[in-house]
């Protein structure tokens, strides 16, 4: 059986062809973009991750900070920064945690990070109620003793391994990033 190609069918078959050629391109173009959408979203959800971990840290320092400005002078003035700190330690915490909990690994260190971190808070609690009651000799020999800095470095060494997994990540969805974007051009090109 022999098919008659009149000017009319050869012309409807090239329509055809070319709603489906463009069918295809938006398709792959669609989903193509959506990917490049979500690498995009967690290499952001990485970088938010990185800079909790940072502003977690930073706020034990302020703790920190102020605990040893008040212990030195013993004027109350100086537990400011501690006192505005104290917050943002367990408001931070709870954001990375969040942030994490799609992450075992990171949820793994984050049930060994948060006693540290209620055992640092305690010390630098016991230390400035010691220099209010007891003064500066005594407040200088519990701070000698070392257990602040030893806790402090586990904090310190805990939350590094977040952040360098954090990092490996960063590279992978960068890279992820990237592929997609290549492909979304090559797509949209062809």
């Amino acid at each position: 059986m022999r098919i008659n190609w009149t000017f009319g069918r050869k012309l409807a078959l090239g329509f055809a062809i070319a709603v489906l050629a463009v069918l295809v391109i938006g398709i792959s173009g669609y989903r193509s973009t959506e990917h490049l959408i979500e690498n995009d979203h967690w290499v952001n959800h990485t970088e938010q991750v990185r800079t909790k971990l940072a502003d977690l840290l930073s706020a034990l320092k302020d703790c920190e900070t102020g605990q040893r400005g008040f212990v030195i002078t013993g004027d109350d003035a100086f537990l400011e920064p501690y006192r505005l700190a104290l917050p943002l330690v367990e408001q931070t915490f709870n954001q990375v945690h969040g942030l994490t909990a799609d992450n075992d690994a990171q949820q793994r260190r984050l049930s060994e990070l948060k006693p540290a971190i209620d055992t640092k808070l305690a010390e630098l609690r016991r230390v400035n109620e010691i220099r209010k009651t007891q003064g500066f000799d005594a407040a200088e020999k519990y701070v000698a003793l070392g257990e602040g800095k030893i806790t402090m470095e586990k904090i310190r060494a805990l939350i590094a391994q977040m952040d360098d997994d954090e990092f490996g990540l960063l590279g992978r969805r960068s890279a992820e990033a990237e592929l997609s974007s290549e492909n979304t051009k090559t797509t949209i090109l062809w």
